[in-house]
């Protein structure tokens, strides 16, 4: 009777053994590469959202900036018309 479960008996399945070691291995190496490669775009991911922080951050400044002016502007428009009204009169 013959043994399919020694290798000794069998000689193929160092065969196959091997193959699925080698492609074990490659598997491997190919996930490896693969997740440096989401580490790279994940990095360029991180840098892209500073940069478009820093010009929201800017962006507002502006907008603050710019609506305080006009806020000014139209307190002292509304003073103007207010002083010649009693000029006026």
């Amino acid at each position: 009777m013959i043994n399919h479960d020694s290798q000794a008996e069998n000689s193929g399945f160092d065969n196959v053994i091997s193959q699925f070691d080698l492609l074990r291995a490659d598997m491997n190496d190919g996930f490896a590469k693969v997740y440096s490669r989401f580490e790279i775009v994940d990095s360029q991911f991180d840098l892209i959202r500073t940069d478009m922080d820093a010009g929201f951050e800017a962006l507002h400044a502006t907008v603050v900036r710019r609506l305080t002016q006009i806020g000014v502007i139209t307190l002292l428009e509304m003073i103007a018309i207010l002083c010649v009204d009693r000029w006026w009169l």
